[in-house]
């Protein structure tokens, strides 16, 4: 009766791990609208993802033996829980590490509290600390490599889903419309622990806190052994690809980090050849090749280059004003006031700003 009743709990244990798969596995093939992901679409998906999910357990019955088959394949979605948990967790440890995923933006600061988005607010109060962040990440991969073993996979769960889950309710009491985002990594966990709480039971029931943490005993030690070797090198191959990909882009997005132009300068005065020239009040440059002009009191963003030899400086790609082609060189009368002589396309242009006072010790040029 016993071995009946622990293998109906392993069976459904490894039904609410696939099923907890089925809804974090949608990143693969969901899609977003104005930056949102909580859409109807992607909740079609999750019924789909749950619907096949139902039919594979279901079909598995009509086998020979079918209870050891479940079993095995509950273990497959098990496993599956927890290296699409570490695929995950891979790329935003590494940006952390490389102190690129809390990235402070002047255009955030120049608003009010009240109108910005959580994500938004939250990411400016942690890029005020590169060390914080590069603790998150440290933190991270300690996670990452617990998880890529069995008996660490509990205690990497315990550490992690209580992030998760205020992660999640940070982001649902601010109305964020991208809470499929966070619910991913929530269920992917859940269907991690659910899994092993038969395990748990069975620990609980004969105090031995490894069966808590170990599986039926394996003969094949060596071949294990070669498993887990070959785990580490699959997460720290994947952990170089993202060190690559985020050098890039961080060489990219912050080649110009160091000049002079970062900050928000509020635009004295614009000599336009053209009648229809935009009348710019404000500009926002930040520590990257993006930045926003204020026009009218509305925000539109925009690239920009920056030549700190030859002191030139291109404005390109805006946002509303797809016409505008800014290239010219800028004069630095003093630290607060800049001079910019150009053409916008072929007609001359020239305009003066003033920086604007923002006290940030972490980042002040």
């Amino acid at each position: 009766m016993p071995s009946i009743l622990n293998s109906n709990l392993k069976y459904i244990a490894g039904f609410i791990s696939a099923m907890c798969l089925a809804i974090g596995s949608i990143g693969f093939f969901w899609t977003f609208k104005e930056g949102c992901c909580d859409i109807s679409s992607n909740y079609r998906l999750i019924g789909r993802n749950l619907i096949i999910v139902a039919l594979l357990f279901l079909g598995v019955n009509f086998f020979r033996n079918p209870t050891e088959k479940l079993e095995k394949l509950g273990l497959i979605f098990w496993i599956l829980c927890r290296y699409l948990l570490i695929f995950l967790l891979v790329p935003s440890a590494i940006s952390k590490l490389f102190n690129f995923h809390y990235r402070f933006s002047y255009a955030a600061a120049n608003e009010r509290i009240m109108d910005l988005d959580p994500q938004m607010l939250m990411w400016q109060a942690y890029s005020s600390s590169d060390t914080y962040e590069i603790l998150i990440g440290i933190g991270q991969i300690i996670i990452i490599l617990l998880l890529a073993f069995r008996r660490t996979t509990p205690v990497a769960i315990m550490m992690v889903l209580p992030i998760f889950i205020n992660n999640f309710a940070f982001a649902s009491i601010f109305n964020s419309c991208i809470l499929l985002s966070y619910s991913r990594s929530i269920f992917l966990s859940a269907g991690i622990i659910l899994y092993l709480t038969p395990d748990l039971i069975n620990w609980i029931k004969s105090i031995e806190f490894k069966k808590l943490l170990s599986f039926e005993k394996n003969r094949l030690l060596h071949a294990r052994g070669v498993i887990n070797i070959a785990k580490i090198i699959l997460i720290i191959g994947l952990m170089i690809q993202q060190f690559w990909k985020i050098d890039r882009s961080r060489k990219y997005y912050q080649m110009s980090k160091e000049h002079p132009i970062v900050g928000i300068w509020e635009v004295e005065s614009i000599n336009a050849s053209t009648a229809d020239f935009p009348n710019f009040s404000r500009l926002i440059f930040e520590k990257s090749v993006f930045g926003n002009v204020e026009v009218q009191d509305s925000l539109s963003s925009f690239y920009y280059v920056v030549d700190t030899t030859y002191r030139q400086m291109e404005f390109y790609n805006f946002q509303d004003f797809r016409s505008l082609d800014i290239k010219g060189k800028y004069e630095i009368i003093d630290s607060n006031t800049v001079k910019y002589v150009g053409r916008n396309n072929k007609e001359y242009l020239e305009f003066i700003m003033k920086k604007k006072k923002f006290k940030n010790p972490n980042f002040d040029n």
